[in-house]
C-alpha cells in the first residue's frame, strides 16, 4: 500500500468513526420499563444496562447463589420499589439504598454486590 492509498485509509475510517459515534449518540435511552417484564428489579453485568441482565422477581436475592456476584454494574428499580444492595451474602457488610429507576454502580459499589433486598 502506497502514501497515498494509506492517506485515503486513514480519512475514510476517521469519518466512518465520526458517523458512527454521532449516530450512536443520537439513539435514545433505552427505559428501564422495557427490561422489567413483571419483575421488581433487572440487574446488569456492565454500566449503562449492558451484557449479561438477571431479572430479580423475589424480596430477597442472595446474588452469589444465581452466580451474579461481585458481577452487577448496573441496575434498574421497578417504580414504586426500593432496593438495598449488600457488599456480602445473607445481607452483611456495607449496605446501600436505592430507590425506583435506573443506576450505574460507580465507585467503589462497582461488581461489589452479593445480596440485594426489594421493598
Amino acid at each position: 500500500m502506497n502514501a497515498k492509498n494509506t492517506v485515503k485509509t486513514v480519512a475514510m475510517f476517521v469519518a466512518l468513526s465520526a458517523f458512527f459515534t454521532s449516530a450512536s449518540a443520537a439513539l435514545p435511552k433505552i427505559s428501564c420499563a422495557l427490561y422489567y417484564k413483571g419483575y421488581n428489579v433487572v440487574v446488569f453485568e456492565h454500566a449503562d444496562k449492558k451484557g449479561k441482565l438477571w431479572r430479580i422477581n423475589s424480596f430477597d436475592e442472595d446474588l452469589g447463589a444465581r452466580g451474579m456476584g461481585a458481577k452487577v454494574s448496573s441496575i434498574c428499580v421497578s417504580k414504586g420499589k426500593r432496593v438495598t444492595i449488600y457488599e456480602h451474602t445473607n445481607y452483611g457488610g456495607a449496605s446501600k439504598s436505592l430507590g425506583e429507576g435506573f443506576h450505574n454502580l460507580t465507585g467503589w459499589w462497582n461488581d461489589r454486590i452479593y445480596s440485594i433486598k426489594v421493598h
